[in-house]
């Protein structure tokens, strides 16, 4: 939580809104402009406005009021007063643009998570199964994590599964499917897997598998 709060002191307004402005929905031109502006901001410029910009960029002094309006009525800039005189913020786009980083880090974070617990099932059912497994069980595997199993539910059902003499994938989506139906008559007196997967994990081997083989 830590790292999420402070990527703002340790991580540049400039890299920020450069990795998320299409997220963000801004132009290269609006981009350029927030840059500036922040450029000057840094400098004390105590004059910001579309003719201070145009002196920095390539752009005109209209294009430039036309992208200035564009960015207040979306909130990626602010006026105020310094000095008795108009000027410039570029806050609202910082705060934007470290949310929306933050946001990508989470998911980035999130997904690693998944793929360290699918590597260490894969690594299981290796171990139990004394052979290795082939692509489509190890999608298959992960599909039970984006179900929402979890890791001890798919390692107990393997385990079940094998004693049963049976070590097949859908074996073990079997075996998962009956035991989350069994817990939730129990704690709510229904079913309520029945939208976890209309489609079988053995159906959908076997449409992987032809993907496959194409």
């Amino acid at each position: 939580m830590a790292k999420m709060n402070s990527l703002r002191d340790f991580i540049p307004f400039e890299y920020a809104l450069l990795e998320t402005y299409r997220d963000l929905g801004l132009s290269e031109n609006e981009l350029a402009v927030l840059l500036m502006l922040d450029h000057l901001v840094k400098l004390r410029n105590p004059v910001l406005n579309s003719d201070s910009l145009a002196l920095k960029m390539s752009l005109k002094s209209d294009e430039i009021d036309a992208i200035l309006a564009s960015l207040f009525s979306r909130k990626f800039i602010a006026y105020g007063k310094e000095g008795g005189q108009s000027t410039l913020s570029v806050e609202p786009a910082k705060e934007r643009a470290y949310a929306r980083l933050r946001a990508a880090v989470a998911e980035q974070d999130g997904t690693s998570k998944n793929e360290r617990r699918a590597e260490e099932l894969n690594s299981f059912f290796e171990d139990r199964l004394e052979r290795t497994l082939s692509p489509l069980e190890r999608s298959s595997i992960s599909r039970f994590l984006e179900m929402g199993f979890r890791d001890d539910e798919v390692k107990n059902a393997l385990l079940d599964c094998i004693r049963d003499g049976k070590s097949s994938l859908k074996a073990v989506e079997r075996r998962l499917i009956a035991q989350r139906q069994s817990d939730d008559r129990l704690s709510e007196g229904a079913s309520a897997v029945s939208h976890l997967s209309a489609e079988p994990i053995g159906d959908r081997l076997r449409k992987d598998e032809a993907k496959f083989e194409k």
